[in-house]
Order: C-alpha cells, then structure tokens, then sequence
C-alpha cells in the first residue's frame, strides 16, 4: 500500500528551488539582527512584549470584521517574536510601534 504523504509532499526540485530562495532573505535578516537594546528582550521587559501578544491575540476575533486590520497584528506579533528570539529590542519597539498603529487602525475603522 502507497504512503499517502507521498502524494502530498512537494517535488524535491520545488523545495531545493524554495530553499534557494529563502536561504537569501533569511541571510538579510541574520545580518540586520543584532543584540541592539537587549535589556528590551530580557526579564522583565520581555513580559510587557508577551503581554501585548497576548492581547492582540485575545482581541484578534474582534478585528475580522474590520478591513485589513488583521494584517497588521499578525505583523505585530511576527515583529514581537522575532525581537524576542533575536534579544533586538529595536525589533521589539518596531512591534511596539505596529501595536500602537493597530489600535489606532481599529478606533479609526470601528
């Protein structure tokens, strides 16, 4: 009997031509990341930054009904995340930004 997995993973060629691709982004990325402002992505501070994505995931179902509001949490937490596992606290005060660009978004729309 045929592994059904088989039939629903990509073709090698497609995902060696996909990891070409995001080895370059990915290596923009690790060369813009640095430990800049690390105190913003320890203990304590760290907390008010999953604090923050916590309330933005809390009120996601909230922001479906307004237009492309969504986008900009997903973006939030992203940035929130990538800050944190990087210790860039410029990051984490660009996901700060993004946080409050969202709630400005949703008073503006709502």
């Amino acid at each position: 009997m045929a592994n059904p997995l088989n039939y629903l993973s990509p073709h090698p060629l497609k995902q060696q031509n996909l990891t070409r691709k995001c080895r370059s982004w990915v290596g923009w990325l690790d060369r813009m990341m640095k430990p800049r402002m690390a105190w913003l992505a320890k203990l304590p501070w760290n907390y008010v930054a999953l604090l923050t994505c916590l309330a933005i995931a809390v009120t996601t179902p909230l922001m479906e009904f307004l237009p492309f509001v969504i986008s900009i949490a997903a973006v939030a937490i992203g940035v929130f995340a990538a800050g944190i596992l990087m210790r860039d606290g410029l990051v984490m005060l660009i996901g700060y930004a993004l946080t409050a660009i969202l709630v400005f978004a949703s008073v503006q729309v709502a």
